[in-house]
């Protein structure tokens, strides 16, 4: 048997980039018992993934989210980040992870695993032969460097995206705008809009390499971690 403490809404309701068709991500955290887990002869879920017509709901269990997390994953990272929180799916103890959610941050790792993800965006897609993914994959990558560049330099993740970033070179850019008119665009324009995805995503790698070496790198607190997921499971 297990318990949801932390469910959040994400994707592009959260990210300020949906439309009236778009359906509602929810992400969360869930407790399995521990006596199903000492349970030889149990084997209690890791995750669980429900799609439906309007939402879909994904969550990890709190001994793999916390893996996932320390290890920078870009999905366990927005759930604790989201500022849109499901009160229906969320105990204390949801709250009280969110709240110290920094604890659970490994900068070095974060920046390995944002630069990764934001490669894998790039592989999918081909900007020159692009094809009605592209888009998709477009934002994707923007997003999630923006994300992890906000990240690694405030502490902080900042949704709906922002109408403005400053770069450390004191540069504005108009994220928003820009993932707007790459997602909205009809894919037969899509040259239209390319040139400035293009541009920003130059911008944007470059920056996440500033902020991450300009800095001293910040493990993630394993004792707060241990302490909460012992409370968590209600073992001494």
């Amino acid at each position: 048997m297990c318990k949801d403490i932390l469910t959040v809404i994400t994707g592009s309701q959260l990210h300020g980039l949906s439309t009236p068709e778009s359906d509602t991500d929810y992400r969360g955290v869930f407790v399995n018992d521990v006596r199903d887990i000492v349970n030889p002869f149990e084997k209690p879920p890791e995750k669980r993934f429900v799609e439906g017509k309007t939402a879909d709901d994904t969550a990890s269990e709190l001994r793999k989210f916390v893996k996932e997390i320390i290890s920078g994953s870009p999905n366990a990272v927005e759930i604790l980040y989201s500022n849109r929180i499901v009160y229906e799916g969320t105990t204390v103890l949801g709250i009280v992870m969110r709240d110290n959610r920094e604890k659970f941050i490994d900068t070095a790792e974060v920046f390995k695993a944002y630069k990764k993800y934001a490669e894998n965006q790039l592989n999918k897609m081909s900007l020159f032969e692009p094809d009605e993914r592209t888009p998709k994959f477009a934002v994707a990558y923007i997003r999630s460097l923006l994300n992890g560049i906000e990240l690694l330099r405030d502490g902080t993740i900042t949704n709906p995206l922002p109408e403005l970033f400053t770069l450390s070179s004191g540069e504005e850019i108009a994220p928003l705008a820009v993932l707007k008119a790459i997602k909205f665009c009809p894919f037969a324009e899509f040259g239209t809009v390319q040139p400035m995805a293009t541009e920003l995503f130059s911008k944007l790698q470059v920056e996440l390499g500033k902020v991450f070496y300009r800095q001293k790198p910040k493990g993630a607190d394993t004792d707060f971690i241990i302490r909460f997921c012992r409370e968590a499971y209600n073992v001494s």
